[in-house]
C-alpha cells in the first residue's frame, strides 16, 4: 500500500511529505530499527530497501506523468501530438444497433450484438418508447 499510495501523489513535495509523515512508513522504519536492535540486519535492510524502492518508484511515476501529460492531466503529449484524455467513467448500456440491440460501452465506439434469447423474444416491444403506446393505440388516444 505504501508504493500504491505514493505513486499517485501529485508532486515531489507531496512524495517527500508522505514518506516523512505517514504512520505506515513510520511503522516500517520502526520495525526495521527493532530488527537491527535484535541483530537481524538482513531483514532490516530488506525493509529499508523496500521503502527506498517505493520512494524511487513514486518519483519515477511522477516524472512519467509530468513528461506525458499536460494541462493538469487533461492532455496526453506524444512528441508533437496532443490527445485529449477522457476522465468519464465507463458504463455499459443497451442501444439500438443495425436491426437489433447491442451492448455499448459509453465513451467508445464499441458495440457487440445482444444474443440473449429472452431479450430477443421481446422484439415487438423494442419500438415502444412508452408503455402506454402500441402500434394500435397512439399516445394521443390513451
Amino acid at each position: 500500500t505504501i508504493a500504491r499510495r505514493s505513486a499517485a501523489l501529485a508532486d515531489t513535495d507531496a512524495v517527500s511529505t508522505y514518506f516523512a509523515s505517514d504512520p505506515l512508513v513510520a511503522k516500517v522504519r520502526r520495525s526495521a530499527g527493532e530488527l537491527r536492535a535484535l541483530g537481524d540486519r538482513v531483514r532490516a535492510e530488506e525493509l529499508d530497501g523496500k521503502l527506498r524502492s517505493a520512494r524511487e518508484e513514486a518519483a519515477r511515476a511522477l516524472r512519467d506523468r509530468t513528461d506525458l501529460y499536460a494541462d493538469g492531466g487533461r492532455t496526453l503529449r506524444l512528441g508533437a501530438h496532443r490527445f485529449a484524455v477522457s476522465t468519464q467513467p465507463f458504463d455499459l448500456t443497451v442501444v439500438p444497433h443495425d436491426d437489433g440491440l447491442a451492448l455499448a460501452l459509453t465513451g467508445t465506439d464499441y458495440r457487440v450484438p445482444v444474443t440473449d434469447p429472452a431479450l430477443l423474444a421481446d422484439r415487438p416491444l423494442w419500438d415502444r418508447h412508452l408503455p402506454s403506446e402500441s402500434p394500435r393505440v397512439s399516445r394521443a388516444e390513451h
